[in-house]
Parts: structure tokens; C-alpha cells; sequence
């Protein structure tokens, strides 16, 4: 979590259980479970606020059950260069824990080979996150909102440097 902030450290323990069931040569459906401790530490740097101080201490067991199917037409499993391939998650959590949410994903990368030696991959994610219950929207922890930067996301920026900002005051 350094690449997030050096404000503030998060230690996590979890267990995920996955499971997959292959429907057709292009469609698979799977199954996740997932249960999580978190917890932040802040430092005592002074350029945190107070309101950011207490969203930080939004941490504690997350219980979370997913669904996603999953269409794969590309030539290969690690280094497609052809094809496409589209992902739709599901996720609800408050199955226990201290938090409520549901999200959901829609990821897409389509590959279409340019010569001998290049690929060019073209890439669309959406995803969202709905606090429910009586999980309210700052409470979401930390380490569950959506960042991105970096190669795989958003090219030009350093790592987890696009996504939620507190107001400085």
C-alpha cells in the first residue's frame, strides 16, 4: 500500500476460495468466497486531516460472496495476440463482517494482431461499488475503493494515483 499513500500502512489476512465451472469451449462461470481483516495504520504525519484520519479507520473483517462469468475467444491463455474477452463480476458482502456492499464489474480487452511481433490490445473496465444497509458511503474501507494508474490501467500515471481524494483543508 505504499504506492496508495506513505500516510498510512494497511495489514491484511484473508482467505478467498474459488471455484470455476467450464459451461462451453468460450464461457465459464465461477464462484468466489472471500473473508478479510484489515487494518490501517496512520502515521503521525500532520498533513492528514482529521476527516481523512477517520476514513482510515474504517478497517475490520469484509465477508464477501461473487459470481462472474467470463467469454474467452482468444488464441491463448497468458499472450493472446486474436480475440476477445469480456468478464462480469458480482460481489456481495455483509454475509457477517462489519461491512455491507455490492459490486460489480464489467472488464473487456479486445486483441487484434498488427504484424509478426505486435499486438494491439484494446481495453474497457467499468466497475462500481453500492454501499447497502447500514454500510454508508464513507465507510467503505480503503483498501475495497478503485484506484488506478500505472501500466495496466492508466498509462502515465504512477500506480494507485488516480481514485478517491480527500479535501485538504
Amino acid at each position: 500500500t505504499r504506492y496508495i499513500t506513505s500516510d498510512y500502512d494497511i495489514d491484511a489476512n484473508g482467505f478467498t476460495l474459488h471455484a470455476t465451472n467450464q459451461l462451453n469451449p468460450f464461457l465459464r462461470l465461477g464462484y468466489h468466497y472471500r473473508i478479510r481483516n484489515t487494518k490501517v495504520h496512520v502515521s503521525n504525519s500532520k498533513k492528514i486531516s482529521e476527516k481523512e484520519r477517520n476514513q482510515l479507520h474504517h478497517d475490520g473483517i469484509i465477508s464477501a460472496a461473487g459470481l462472474s462469468f467470463v467469454y474467452d475467444s482468444t488464441d491463448h491463455p497468458l499472450r493472446p495476440t486474436k480475440g476477445f474477452k469480456s468478464r462480469l463480476e458480482s460481489e456481495l458482502a455483509g454475509l457477517g463482517g462489519r461491512y455491507q456492499f455490492f459490486a460489480i464489474a464489467y472488464l473487456n480487452s479486445y486483441y487484434i494482431p498488427t504484424d509478426i511481433n505486435g499486438v494491439l490490445k484494446f481495453r474497457a473496465d467499468l466497475r462500481f461499488i453500492d454501499p447497502i444497509l447500514s454500510t454508508k458511503a464513507h465507510h467503505i474501507p480503503v483498501d475495497e475503493r478503485f484506484f488506478l494508474g500505472g501500466d495496466n490501467t492508466i498509462r502515465g500515471f504512477k500506480p494507485y494515483k488516480v481514485g478517491p481524494r480527500f479535501q485538504r483543508s
